[in-house]
């Protein structure tokens, strides 16, 4: 991915992003277009390993690619959400019940 990729943010990443910078999800820290290896992820937890991922109708054209990162993710010791477009404008609050419940977990040992 470009840097001009990495930069180029869809309206429902700015969405959610908005409710996630700052520290408001019970205080975690979230990065926005994280590196990880060769792959940006749409947002990142590195105190609790977590990536979460926005996908739009695009991403059934890449599912290989993104199965191969969720691989290499995995291997890494980082966990995964996924949350469709139509979830994020229409669920938002279950969205982030599904964050905050993930980041309550223990974290995961390698």
């Amino acid at each position: 991915m470009s840097k001009l990729e990495k930069y180029n943010y869809t309206t429902s990443e700015d969405f959610l992003w908005k409710r996630l910078r700052n520290r408001q999800v019970n205080g975690f820290k979230f990065r926005r277009q994280h590196l990880i290896g060769c792959y940006v992820v749409d947002f990142f937890c590195f105190s609790k390993k977590l990536a979460i991922e926005v996908d739009g109708l695009i991403h059934k054209n890449y599912e290989s690619q993104d199965k191969k990162r969720e691989i290499y993710l995995a291997q890494k010791g980082i966990s995964i959400l996924r949350f469709s477009n139509y979830a994020i404008y229409n669920h938002i609050d279950k969205v982030l019940e599904e964050i905050v419940k993930e980041l309550q977990m223990e974290t995961k040992t390698n």
